[in-house]
């Protein structure tokens, strides 16, 4: 069984089986053939408190737009955060200026085509994509509930420190 003669679009197949004693059993599912090529998502590069990033061009004709998502953690496409919608075929990097104080990110470039179909590219981490904002590693965090606070413990140099995420200053 192929679906190489299958036209474009979708299809619902159905496939039916029976043994020896006369029972039977049929199962159908959807198939499209319109799905899109995926794109190779390039390492990412970080810089100046930013991630570059850069992908291949999709191939086909039938282009109609590229997403960025980024995932805190381990690579996940369900928390996986919408970054960027890009129309333009030709625009194959996206800057993520906006960097979580996280100690890994992920992301990865969700193509789709005129049939609206997608695929997702590869998936890529950066380490550290705040950068080291202290010169030590804190020993334990706890961030403010309603406040752009953490409030950090550097356990070697007994101290406590109060840091504005949003300021990206500690607050004296």
């Amino acid at each position: 069984f192929t679906t190489h003669s299958l036209t474009s679009g979708e299809h619902e197949i159905t496939v039916s089986a029976e043994d020896n004693d006369g029972y039977s059993s049929s199962k159908s599912f959807n198939i499209a053939t319109t799905a899109p090529a995926s794109v190779t998502l390039h390492e990412p590069q970080l810089a100046d408190g930013q991630v570059q990033l850069e992908w291949s061009e999709y191939p086909n004709s039938d282009f109609l737009h590229y997403e960025v998502y980024r995932s805190e953690g381990e690579c996940s496409e369900q928390n996986a955060e919408l970054l960027a919608s890009i129309t333009d075929k030709g625009t194959t990097n996206y800057t993520d200026d906006s960097l979580p104080l996280a100690y890994q990110v992920c992301y990865f470039i969700k193509v789709t085509n005129s049939w609206e179909f997608s695929s997702n590219s590869n998936q890529q981490i950066v380490e550290l994509p705040s950068d080291h904002i202290f010169n030590f590693v804190p020993y334990d965090m706890l961030k403010h509930p309603t406040q752009p606070f953490v409030y950090l413990l550097d356990r070697g140099g007994q101290k406590f420190i109060k840091y504005d995420y949003e300021e990206m200053s500690t607050v004296e």
